[in-house]
C-alpha cells in the first residue's frame, strides 16, 4: 500500500490485520464491516491523507441523526446517506452506540494508518471519549436476582388476547433467548428431537438485527425447553396455535380490531421495558436482556461450561468462538446442561393457575 491509498482500501487492509490478530467469527466481521461501510458513505471515499479532524466530528454528529435500524426499513433502501439523513426519523443512535460501535472503529482505522506511516498525524486522537474502567463497569448489564424474577413473575398479566405478555418473559428466563428471537417463533419451530423437545431460534445480536454466515444465510440455533416450560403449558400453548391454523407463535391484535398482525421484538422490548421500570426496578442496567446473565450466573453456579452456556443463549463472545463449534453444541448437551437450572425460592404456582385457566377459556371457545 502507498500513502495514496483511498479509504475503502485501507478498510480493506486493516480489517484483514484485525482478522489476523484477533479472529471473530462471520457474523461479528460482516457487523463490524457494515458500520465501517456506513461512515465510508458518510465520509466519502477519498485518498486517506485528504481528512482531517474536523472530517471526524462532521462524522460523529451525522451518526447522531442516523436511523437506528436503517436495514430493517424499506424507507432508506436504494437511497444515500445523504438522502437518508434527510429523512426526519423518531428512533436514532444513541450516543454510546455511537461512540462504541461506530467512532471507535474509524479511530481504530486511521490509528492503524498512522502507526504504519501512512498519515503524517493521528486524526483520531480525542475524537471519541475514552470510558474509564469505572464506567465500563458502572454501564454494564446485571442480572435479575430472585426477588427481581418474584416480582416480574408475580404481576404478569394474562390476558387472552395478549398471551406474549406472559409467555415471552418465561421463554426468556428458561433458556436466555433475545426477545427478537423468540417474538419471531413461529408455531412449527417448537419440535422434537432425540425424543428432546427444542425451540428452533433465529438468532439476533444485541442489536437485534438477524446474524446470518458469509454465505448470508439465516443463523438458528436449537434450545431444548426446560421442564418448567414444559410444566407450565407450553406445548399446550403451542397446540392450540397449531389447531388454530396460526403460523406465528405469538402475535398482536391491533387497538380496536379483529386484526392480528407479528408481533416484533422491538415494539415488545419497549413495553416490557415499562412493565419492568413499574413493577420490578429503577435500576437502568436491569432489562429484558438481564434473564440472559441471570441464566449464565444459574448456570455457572452448576459448573456448566462457559462455551455450553453461550451455546444455549447464542452469544458467543469472539475468544470462544472455536470453543463454541465443537460437539459440546449437540442437542442432548445443551438439554443435559439446561436441566440444571433453577432459580431457588421462585415459585410460579400462582401464574400456572392462570395460564391454565386462559388455556382452559380457550379451548372452551
Amino acid at each position: 500500500m502507498n500513502t495514496t491509498c483511498l479509504l475503502s482500501e485501507l478498510i480493506e487492509v486493516y480489517c484483514v490485520a484485525l482478522q489476523r490478530e484477533k479472529p471473530a467469527d462471520e457474523g461479528t466481521q460482516k457487523r463490524y464491516r457494515g458500520a465501517l461501510d456506513i461512515m465510508l458513505q458518510l465520509l466519502g471515499d477519498r485518498e486517506i491523507n485528504g481528512y482531517s479532524k474536523q472530517d471526524l466530528v462532521v462524522l460523529k454528529a451525522k451518526l447522531y441523526r442516523w436511523p437506528a435500524n436503517v436495514h430493517k426499513s424499506e424507507e432508506f433502501s436504494g437511497k444515500t446517506a445523504e438522502e437518508i439523513l434527510r429523512i426526519k426519523t423518531a428512533k436514532t443512535l444513541d450516543k454510546r452506540t455511537v461512540d462504541s460501535k461506530y467512532m471507535e472503529k474509524i479511530s481504530a482505522v486511521f490509528k492503524y494508518a498512522y502507526n504504519h506511516g501512512l498519515i503524517a498525524m493521528d486524526i483520531a486522537e480525542n475524537v471519541v471519549k475514552s470510558v474509564t474502567v469505572a464506567e465500563k463497569k458502572a454501564n454494564r448489564r446485571k442480572s435479575y436476582d430472585i426477588e427481581d424474577l418474584k416480582k416480574i413473575f408475580a404481576a404478569l398479566p394474562v390476558h387472552p388476547d395478549r398471551p406474549h405478555l406472559a409467555w415471552i418473559p418465561l421463554i426468556a428466563a428458561y433458556c436466555g433467548a433475545r426477545h427478537g428471537e423468540i417474538c419471531s417463533l413461529r408455531v412449527s419451530d417448537i419440535n422434537l428431537c432425540q425424543r428432546i423437545p427444542y425451540l428452533l431460534l433465529t438468532e439476533e445480536d444485541d442489536n437485534g438485527s438477524v446474524v446470518t454466515n458469509i454465505r448470508g444465510e439465516v443463523s438458528r440455533r436449537m434450545v431444548p425447553l426446560h421442564h418448567v416450560l414444559m410444566k407450565m403449558g407450553l406445548p399446550q400453548y403451542v397446540a392450540m396455535r397449531k389447531a388454530e391454523e396460526k403460523e406465528l407463535l405469538f402475535e398482536l391484535r391491533k387497538k380496536g380490531e379483529d386484526e392480528f398482525v407479528p408481533l416484533t421484538g422491538e415494539y415488545y422490548g419497549q413495553s416490557f421495558e415499562r412493565y419492568n421500570r413499574k413493577h420490578v426496578t429503577n435500576d437502568l442496567r436491569k432489562s429484558f436482556y438481564s434473564f440472559r446473565f441471570t441464566l449464565h450466573k444459574a448456570l455457572q453456579l452448576k459448573n456448566v461450561p462457559p462455551e455450553l452456556c453461550f451455546a444455549i443463549t447464542g452469544h458467543v463472545p469472539q475468544f470462544d468462538n472455536q470453543k463454541a463449534g465443537r460437539e459440546d453444541r449437540l442437542l442432548a448437551d445443551r438439554h443435559t446442561a439446561l436441566e440444571q437450572l433453577e432459580y431457588p425460592g421462585l415459585d410460579l404456582t400462582g401464574l400456572k393457575a392462570r395460564l391454565d385457566t386462559l388455556l382452559t377459556a380457550k379451548k372452551r371457545l
